[in-house]
């Protein structure tokens, strides 16, 4: 299956970069805390999430790394 990146991807991918910015979703590192490195990979690009567990259990992005 071909995919075609138009404009409106485009638009789309920059809106949502925005919004993850924004968001209250990210922790501070500490180094006192699990981590976890999690990786994406396919023909066009990788992404890579480092994450931490915080204190009620779940893991919380503390950054991440997308390459095309």
């Amino acid at each position: 299956m071909k995919y075609e990146w138009i404009d409106e991807c485009n638009r789309i991918f920059q809106e949502l970069k925005i919004l993850i910015k924004q968001a209250k979703c990210f922790v501070y590192l500490d180094f006192t805390r699990p981590f976890c490195l999690q990786t994406d990979e396919s023909n066009c690009g990788m992404d890579t999430y480092l994450l931490q567990q915080v204190p009620h259990g779940t893991w919380q992005p503390i950054t991440f790394i997308s390459m095309a």
